[in-house]
């Protein structure tokens, strides 16, 4: 994730940097976002279906931690520009990353809620040495709430990353395994796919499989020019396989 990472790090450098990322259950958001905050001050929220009130609860008590100052996870919150002056107060001429992750959840419990984080925005945290992150996996929401013409928020996000899943050659590159090892788990689930289910009949659990092994199984043509170039022949009985894959990939979109 070099060019996502460089990404971010790019909009850290700036001044209001407002980033959006989406993309599909388990393709590695949270992962990419804590790998950019490990060495930043950042207040990391991971949203959920909760009550609005729980949710300014909990974000407190991230925000307490994340600043030293205890006494904020004992202070009842009823407006969200509190929580977010909190953070953009503490050290303000340290830069600071503020993460809301599920954006959408938070959409749900309140539908108004992007236009408060606009009015926040607006008034003082684009000024406020802050990077805002807003992360989410209902794409549709993402779009909607967050990058929509329509939507409160248009016009401020300064960049944004749709996360899609790893090319195998990515996953290869990352291993100090020989190549043959590297893909002989990824053979054997395919295989065993093809042999209960065949062609012809994917119910939806074995969608739901696709999508779980989809960094490896998507790119199942990565594989094959990784052998190519390794001297390896093609994997016995999956030729041109990799295309089926695909396109029962973004059926399964």
């Amino acid at each position: 994730r070099q060019s996502e990472l460089q990404t971010l790090e790019q909009e850290y450098r700036r001044d209001g940097g407002f980033v959006v990322i989406y993309g599909r259950r388990r393709v590695g958001k949270t992962r990419l976002i804590k790998e950019f905050i490990k060495d930043k001050p950042a207040v990391y929220f991971l949203a959920t279906e909760e009550v609005e009130a729980q949710s300014m609860k909990r974000m407190a008590g991230v925000i307490a931690r994340a600043t030293g100052n205890a006494l904020l996870g004992n202070v009842t919150f009823s407006d969200w520009a509190d929580l977010f002056r909190a953070v953009a107060t503490y050290q303000p001429d340290q830069k600071k990353v503020i993460v809301l992750d599920e954006f959408p959840y938070m959409v749900k419990t309140n539908p108004a809620f992007p236009s408060i984080l606009q009015n926040i925005w607006d008034e003082f945290l684009q000024d406020s040495n802050v990077m805002l992150i807003l992360s989410g996996s209902l794409i549709g929401m993402m779009k909607k709430h967050a990058l929509s013409y329509d939507s409160p928020l248009y016009g401020r996000r300064t960049a944004q990353i749709r996360l899609m899943p790893l090319p195998f050659t990515a996953v290869y590159a990352a291993q100090s395994l020989p190549f043959d090892q590297a893909v002989q788990h990824i053979v054997q689930l395919v295989r065993a796919l093809f042999l209960r289910h065949g062609l012809a009949h994917f119910p939806g659990s074995v969608l739901e499989g696709l999508e779980a092994a989809g960094l490896l199984v998507f790119h199942l043509d990565d594989v094959q020019a990784e052998r190519t170039a390794h001297g390896l022949g093609h994997l016995p009985g999956l030729q041109g396989k990799g295309r089926v894959f695909k396109r029962l990939y973004r059926l399964a979109a």
